[in-house]
């Protein structure tokens, strides 16, 4: 069981991440299931934040669809801090530690679609509000940062 019980007269509902459903305690329990976890497309929070009119939307590219928008026109933006970039990075990118990206957007194209990197993808999922915000419709960001494109084995600059 994936949930607790409420108090006495407490109306809430519980989000698993376990088995992506929601727990709604109550005298008949209801079940909603919100996301197989196989499943593609927006979560229910991800619907909510661009509802709100947040960028929880923007669509993640893999490091193979980020892989081949390479040479298109497209430019990868690696977010992360020196020491970072310094132990490997992808070929052509352009490196603008996160901190500084709001004073350095002047390097970049603003009609060129950006795709933002960093280790993970937290960083760079940032950046492309950071970016959005200042007008460059097409930034993405590569979901899984580096450590999934390095576990995907495509090629590392140093």
């Amino acid at each position: 069981m994936h949930s607790l019980p409420p108090r006495p007269g407490a109306r809430w509902s519980v989000l698993c991440n376990y088995c992506h459903v929601r727990h709604e305690p109550g005298p008949r329990a209801n079940f909603t299931r919100l996301r197989k976890p196989d499943q593609k497309g927006p979560t229910v929070i991800q619907k909510l934040l661009a509802w709100l009119g947040g960028t929880a939307t923007t669509k993640d590219l893999s490091p193979f669809e980020a892989l081949g928008r390479q040479g298109t026109g497209s430019v990868i933006l690696d977010v992360r801090e020196q020491h970072e970039w310094a132990s490997g990075h992808v070929k052509g990118a352009i490196h603008i530690p996160l901190g500084r990206l709001g004073t350095q957007v002047g390097r970049l194209a603003r009609d060129a679609e950006i795709i933002a990197v960093c280790t993970s993808g937290g960083r760079s999922s940032r950046a492309v509000s950071i970016l959005r915000d200042a007008g460059f419709e097409h930034a993405v960001n590569m979901r899984g940062g580096m450590t999934s494109w390095e576990r995907a084995g495509l090629p590392v600059s140093k």
